[in-house]
Parts: C-alpha cells; structure tokens; sequence
C-alpha cells in the first residue's frame, strides 16, 4: 500500500493510517538536503502560488539579459540552431553542454521556478521544501524534460549529467510530478534506481516536494522494493515465489529497484500500459553488467511512446552510445553534459571536498588503529567509512565493536551472505536521523545518497574494479583504480556547497604494494596531471600522529574551496 492518502482516486480505504504515515514522513523529510538552498533564502511569505505568465520583454531586453547571465545555462539557447552544442561556463567555473534533439523548440534556461509554469499546487510545494530558485542542473533540464513529453509520436528523452549533490534528484522528480495527470487513476511514472536505499530516499523526495500535490490531489507514490529476508514479503507483491500472488502496485509514481520492479511486471502486478516516463536514476550504474539487462527488459516492457530520462554524475562515451542506442532506442534525445573525458574526470569533483591520504605502515596498529585514534573526530557529526567486500565490512564493523566504538554496517547482496531487508532500512533510517554517527559500508551507498551531516568519507580500501567471478586473491592482474566509484564515494560529503573531507588509507603491505599506484592514478584522473604526486591529494605528515591527523582534517574543514 502508499505511504499516502489515496482517497481521491479510490484505490483503497486505509486512509486515516496512510495520512499518519504521510505527516511522519513530512516531520523527517527536512534531514534530506539534495542541493535545496539554506532556510533563509526561501520564498517570502508573500508569495503568490499562481504561476505567472513570463512578461514579454523586448529584443533590447532580452539581449541584456543573455549578456548578464552567468549564474548557469543562458538565454542563447534560445538563439541556436537545433542539435547544435552550446557550451555554457557556469560562475563556478564548470562548463556544461548542452545538446537539443532534432526537431527541439527553441528553449531557454528556467531561472526561476515561475518560468516552467508549473501546476500553482506543484509550485506551493516546491517554496515549502526550501527550494528558492533552480540549480544548474534544474536550469537546463527542466525546460528540456517538459517540453519533451509533449511531443509526438514519441517523446523526446534526456540524458543529464551533474556532479554529486547539486540537484539531479529535485529535477527529474519535478518533471515527473509536473507530467503525471492526477485525474488518472493509474501507474504514470517509473522511477528505477540500483540499490533500495537510493530508491526509498528519492521517493520520499518525490512526497516532499510533491507533499501539496499529495494533500490537496491525491498524488499517490508507492515503492516496490522486496522486504524482509531474502526471498522474503516484497512491497507491492506478498511474495517472491513463482506462483505466490502478488499485490498490484497502486499509485501515480513508482520508485523501485530494477530487479524488484521487472518481478512485479512479470507477475502483472505492475500495469506499464500507461506508463510515460521512466527515470533512470544513477543511469550509468543502470547499464553496467549488474543491471543491463534488467534496464533492457524494463525499457522493453513499457510504451514506446514513453519518455525516459537518465540522470548521473558519470558517464562514459561507451555508456552514452549504449543508453542511446538501447534505452532511448535511437528516439530524438537531448543531453546536458559536464565537459569531461573518460581519461579526465577533473570536471566531475566537487570543488568544496578535501583529500588526504594517511599510510598505514607509519601506526603500529595500521588502518584499524589510524580509525580507532581519529574516532572522536568522525562521530562529532557523521563519517562513512568505505570498504571493498562484504566480508571486510563485518570484520571492521566487529573489531571496532569489541573495543566498544558505537559504529554500524551497512552492506547489500543477496542470499544466505546478504544484509536483511529489514535491517538494511533500520540502519539506513537511524544513519539519516543521526542516531548513528559511523557507518562502515560497501559502495552499497556510493551513489546518491544524501546525509547532510556527513562530513568525513574515509576510503578504507581505495576504490579498484573487482572482477567478482575470478576468485579473491586468485588475479595477478594490478588492481584497476576505480576513478568514477572514488567520485561518487566522496561525493557522500560535500554536498549542497557544505565542505568535507576525504581520508584515504593506503597499505603496501596489505595490497601486494598496489595502493600508492592506484591512488597515484585516482589522483591523476580526478585531478587531472599535477605537477607533483600528492598535491590534490595530501599526505597526513605523520599517520601515528593522531593529533597531526586531526589538525590537518580540521584545517581542511575550515578551508574554504577557493584555498584548495
């Protein structure tokens, strides 16, 4: 069943239990951030929710106003020529580019909220959830993704590229709260990410900001995720067995993850027929071998006529040609891209994020003792420690544990090895209200999760690709440094303009003397070539100094980005 109250389609009668559980939601959702701008900079409470009319101005003043933009994507898109590149520098120094599909209208960037013309209930809830103008991202894709829908035969999809925290989730969730008809008792809107963290984060995203739509409407969002053991009860279906009956999905928007969702369309407990817009969140990760053919099977099985958009932090010339070519199924698509390269991923940091390195052969106890001395200064807020298998993290989590450090696990899998359900949500829950201050994780969380008091990401074991069908130890391959994993891990701090800082803890020893080499490598491809080794990438002077270690952490914290 939905979180919300459903009354005004009729799709159920647990009204008065459902609008209990919409005001808890409402009570927690201001710990979610996602690149909303601090209180004060809120909409006055004057404001009229009607949607104004954009004014007509002049040529003279619309040719002022493209020469003063610089704050993001400018009004000269509404002066080129279809599937022309227009490449846009941002104040920050970024440069964005942006490409129209074939056919596109002339378009220009959405400055303000007032430009998109949103539904006035849509609008109310937007100015609620702090949101008082467009990010970048929300500048240049909102336009694109409104005007894509309504086009026909087929609508035109997006693909959109951002860097960590900077408002991916806010753009694709009001595009599809602005297109889905509330008069239509049926599933509209489909959006999939990788992990079920990541989904039940952006579907309470998708409440908040549309919380108006909820109450006055009857907006409905509903998860389709498995619960409890493996195997076990799923949300939307009361089982995972061939045969076992399953409960349809009832809302207007569904978050999931792919292989939970593809489960429920193949037991006719998800309706796609009128499906028209498919998110895929964390896009890149969505066409990587773990889901590729789940992504493939989904895109199959709704409308042709769907429109889907595809939103990451990283992409590689290999992914864009094969979303292109297998998800928009070659339809007319637009994109918004950072200028990076597949060997320079300098583009994609965010600028407001530190890092360190500490070896581990300079403290008697090595990485374990570097964690247990600086532990005070990771639990004054929150820290993610980061760590390559399942089986590390529950030793860590252990070791730690015994020595009486409050720290918690958090992993994914499945099977007999897998992190229940259940208590994946527990954790997961407690970590965002802050009742947990340490948490010890695969990349399970990598990506797109957004904890605003997490200021400190510690690279236990420095990101490399694992090939997880040769047996542990077994390659004699040097490990490949995993660049856009190192991107999306530190970009769990950093978030919305705050500062953080990246510890990264390098053992020769342990690694078959890999570690410096790899992070050498992460540092020349997320930095770009440097002068020297380590000047992105700081050595603490002196790991058994935990005082050194701690000094140099606080004076990175207080730094600001324009000192780095």
């Amino acid at each position: 069943m939905s979180l919300f109250d459903t009354k005004a389609t009729n799709w159920g009668d647990d009204e008065d239990e459902e609008k209990k559980d919409a005001s808890k939601l409402s009570a927690n959702a201001p710990t979610f951030s996602f690149g909303a701008p601090p209180p004060a900079a809120a909409a006055p409470t004057t404001f009229s929710f009607d949607a104004p009319k954009e004014p007509v101005r002049t040529a003279t003043e619309r040719t002022t106003s493209n020469q003063s933009s610089v704050g993001g994507i400018t009004e000269t898109l509404s002066k080129q020529a279809v599937s022309v590149v227009e490449t846009v520098q941002t104040a920050e120094g970024d440069t964005i580019q942006v490409q129209r599909a074939d056919g596109a209208a002339a378009l220009v960037a959405a400055r303000t909220w007032e430009e998109l013309n949103l539904d006035p209930a849509l609008l109310k809830g937007v100015y609620l959830a702090n949101f008082a103008k467009p990010f970048k991202i929300q500048e240049a894709a909102l336009p694109l993704i409104l005007d894509g829908f309504k086009k026909t035969p087929v609508r035109e999809n997006l693909l959109a590229q951002a860097k960590s925290g900077s408002g991916k989730t806010a753009a694709f969730a009001l595009g599809m709260l602005q297109n889905v008809d509330l008069t239509k008792p049926h599933v509209q809107g489909l959006c999939v990410c990788p992990t079920r963290e990541l989904a039940t984060q952006n579907a309470a995203v998708v409440r908040l900001i549309g919380k108006t739509l909820v109450e006055e409407k009857g907006l409905v969002v509903a998860l389709a995720l498995s619960e409890g053991p493996s195997g076990g009860r799923g949300r939307g279906g009361r089982g995972r067995g061939r045969g076992a009956r399953q409960e349809p999905i009832r809302g207007h928007i569904v978050v999931g993850t792919p292989g939970r969702t593809l489960q429920l369309i193949k037991a006719r407990a998800l309706d796609t027929r009128g499906i028209s817009m498919l998110v895929l969140d964390e896009a890149d990760e969505m066409d990587a071998r773990g889901h590729r053919d789940d992504t493939r099977s989904l895109r199959k099985a709704l409308p042709d006529a769907c429109q889907v958009l595809c939103f990451s932090a990283t992409y590689t010339d290999e992914v864009v040609k094969d979303i292109e070519t297998s998800v928009f199924k070659r339809h007319p698509s637009s994109k918004v891209l950072i200028a990076a390269t597949d060997e320079d991923r300098s583009a994609l940091m965010v600028h407001e994020i530190a890092h360190v390195w500490c070896d581990a052969k300079e403290h008697p106890q090595g990485k374990i003792g570097i964690v247990e001395d600086i532990y005070d200064l990771l639990s004054a807020q929150q820290s993610i420690i980061f760590v390559n298998t399942r089986k590390d993290v529950s030793s860590i989590t252990q070791v730690l544990k015994a020595k009486n450090f409050s720290v918690e696990d958090l992993t994914g899998g499945r099977g007999s090895t897998g992190m229940d359900a259940n208590e994946r949500d527990r954790v997961m829950a407690a970590f965002r209200d802050g009742k947990v201050k340490v948490l010890i994780t695969t990349n399970v969380i990598a990506r797109g999760i957004d904890v605003p008091g997490v200021n400190i990401v510690i690279n236990y074991d420095l990101p490399v690709v694992i090939d997880y069908s040769i047996p542990r130890g077994a390659s004699q391959k040097p490990p490949e440094p995993d660049s856009d994993t190192y991107i999306h891990r530190v970009g769990r701090t950093g978030r919305a303009g705050a500062r953080g800082v990246a510890i990264n803890l390098v053992d020769q020893a342990q690694s078959n003397n890999q570690d410096l080499a790899v992070l050498a490598a992460l540092e020349t491809r997320c930095f770009g070539a440097q002068k020297a080794p380590w000047t992105m990438i700081q050595k603490v002077p002196d790991a058994s100094d935990v005082e050194a270690i701690k000094d140099m952490v606080r004076k990175k914290m207080a730094s600001s980005s324009s000192d780095k």
